[in-house]
């Protein structure tokens, strides 16, 4: 009995594992992911006079529980030494409602637009 519960415990734990390392596609019946919460990306401080508007997108997994994983920054006005920044953020302050597929929460590759203003 106590072996049959460690392997169900053991098969839930690697298909979340594997469900992050190839989510769904977004269609058909995997319903999308909704941001919940964003936080404030703050730059560092030598970014202070430069343009006040920046643009970045994203790929990202949304895992089951809504958490950010594997973000990767494709395209940015801002140098490509403050992408870890934004990716830092990103994984630390946004959190998501999770898709789901006929109602069960899964994990999907979702691209994100950022705009950032007033910094």
């Amino acid at each position: 009995m106590r072996v049959c519960a460690l392997l169900l415990a053991f098969a839930a734990v690697s298909a979340q594992a594997q469900s992050v390392e190839h989510p769904l596609a977004i269609g058909g019946e995997v319903k999308a992911p909704t941001l919940t919460h964003e936080g404030d990306v703050v730059l560092p401080e030598m970014w202070t006079g430069k343009p006040r508007f920046i643009h970045v997108l994203l790929s990202l997994v949304v895992d089951e529980q809504g958490f950010p994983r594997n973000v990767v920054v494709r395209q940015s006005n801002l140098p490509e030494q403050w992408w870890s920044t934004v990716k830092k953020n990103v994984e630390t302050t946004y959190r998501f409602r999770p898709a789901t597929l006929r109602g069960t929460p899964v994990a999907v590759r979702l691209y994100q637009e950022m705009d950032i203003d007033g910094l």
